[in-house]
Formats: C-alpha cells, structure tokens, sequence
C-alpha cells in the first residue's frame, strides 16, 4: 500500500498516564524523551496520521 499524506481515516488514542510506580512516582507522561515531554513527542508524531487524536 503506498504511503500517502492525507490523515487516516481512524482515530488515535494517545495514553500516558499512569502511577509511574517503575519510575519513582513521576507522571510518564511528563518524562524529557529527547528534549521534550514524552506525550509532546508522541503528539508530534501521530498528528500527520489522523485529523481525531485523543
């Protein structure tokens, strides 16, 4: 199937949360992953994907 630019027709959902118990109680979400918050990153990425990111 060839790539194309247009949005998926789908949504996506983008869950980061969680105790963090594994991390010393910080919110995942909020962990730096190279430079910036981690759900910032992750927003980044999926938004050329979809036009409904949750």
């Amino acid at each position: 199937m060839p790539f194309d630019s247009s949005p998926l027709p789908c949504s996506i959902l983008l869950l980061a949360g969680g105790r963090g118990q594994r991390m010393g109680g910080q919110d995942k979400g909020l962990l730096e992953w190279q430079g910036e918050p981690l759900i910032a990153h992750l927003q980044r990425l999926a938004r050329p994907l979809t036009d409904d990111l949750i």
